[in-house]
């Protein structure tokens, strides 16, 4: 049985048969939605690289362009992870031939294009920093005091300040140090241990340098207060990232 097709001037695409040189303008996907919303149209069959459904009785059906060349029609079709449906043909009213195409070469180009991305995106990821190093904002208090050129060592070395004394205007008589050698920066941040309450906190500092007298941010009313000393540390290269933390205790005498 021939069938044939219904040209339409709204078709949006063109589909060409190699082999067999038949060709016709049809209905992408993205139309067939726009003018059938609820799906109220019927498939009579397919053409292109179709694969018939197993169990389906094969029926002589063929479709013919306007130049004569035919492809068989295929009743019962299925859809393989090779192939799509591009279109739709009208062959009457609300009824169509689905146009499938091979689509597998796209599909792996497709697929290689996304593993050799995602192979750069993590190569990038990697080296990132290594050419884009991340800007840091050093304490500009922070001066550098030990110039040996002490090679980073692996354990992160603490100082033990155990009493910190202030002015009652809030300037401290201390040298807040980042040892020579560590393998990080430190940020310290002074509390008071019983309310947590933040008196200080500096920017970053690098290994070997300190900060002397600093303020405090709040003034406190002499005596003497227990206080915490939290030392957060980052990575001296890359991203900078945070490290290990610690705490020690202490305590202020504001005079």
């Amino acid at each position: 049985m021939e069938l044939n097709i219904i040209n339409e001037d709204n078709y949006g695409a063109a589909y060409t048969h190699k082999k067999s040189g038949f060709t016709t303008r049809y209905y992408t996907k993205k139309q067939m939605a726009a003018l059938y919303p609820q799906h109220s149209y019927k498939v009579a069959g397919a053409i292109g690289a179709v694969k018939a459904e197993k169990n389906i009785q094969k029926e002589s059906l063929s479709l013919q362009d306007g130049q004569g060349h035919s492809l068989p029609v295929t009743r019962g079709f299925a859809i393989t992870p090779a192939t799509a449906v591009i279109g739709y043909v009208r062959l009457k009213d609300n009824v169509f031939a689905a146009i499938v195409k091979n689509v597998a070469l796209k599909r792996l180009a497709v697929a290689i294009a996304g593993i050799a991305l995602l192979t750069f995106g993590a190569w990038c990821a990697v080296n990132w920093y290594d050419w884009f190093p991340a800007k840091i904002e050093i304490d500009p208090n922070a001066i550098v005091t030990q110039t040996t050129d002490t090679p980073p060592h692996e354990d992160i070395t603490i100082p033990g300040y155990t009493v910190i004394k202030a002015d009652k205007n809030g300037t401290t008589h201390w040298s807040l140090q980042n040892p020579e050698g560590n393998p990080c920066y430190f940020q310290v941040t002074l509390k008071l241990e019983e309310s947590n309450r933040k008196l200080y906190q500096s920017g970053l500092m690098p290994a070997g340098s300190a900060i002397e007298n600093p303020k405090l941010e709040t003034m406190l009313d002499p005596g003497t207060y227990s206080v915490l000393i939290q030392y957060n540390t980052y990575e001296l290269e890359g991203a900078h990232n945070p490290m290990n933390s610690a705490a020690t205790a202490g305590q202020l005498i504001v005079e």
